[in-house]
């Protein structure tokens, strides 16, 4: 099963904004769909601010530790990816690198479980 989440927006610049992370992390780890038979597409705007502290990247390693998903595709949204000086900054590009973690920040055509 392909499953689709998008617009996360994990901040960490007031209370609110954090305990709401909580909560979505929480339920993530806990979502029955979070399964080693099924893919994740992340459609964009995981971060809110694509420059950003230890808490954001604290949620971000937790989110992404917590996965099962045999398959992990991010397409990289506005808020993730930022020019700050004159250098492009992905919040979250650590993650390029890792097995089973595909990056996409340009358009592409994916065959995904065959699909």
């Amino acid at each position: 099963m392909i499953c689709i989440l998008g617009d996360i927006h994990f901040n960490a610049s007031k209370d609110y904004f954090r305990a709401i992370c909580e909560a979505f992390l929480e339920w993530f780890n806990n979502w029955e769909l979070n399964h080693p038979s099924n893919t994740l597409i992340l459609a964009g705007d995981l971060v809110q601010d694509s420059v950003n502290g230890g808490v954001v990247i604290r949620y971000l390693e937790r989110f992404f530790q917590s996965s099962r998903f045999k398959e992990v595709h991010i397409v990289v949204g506005n808020h993730d990816l930022k020019k700050v000086h004159n250098i492009s900054q992905l919040a979250y590009d650590f993650y390029k690198d890792k097995p089973n973690f595909y990056v996409y920040e340009e358009a592409s055509e994916v065959l995904l479980d065959n699909k």
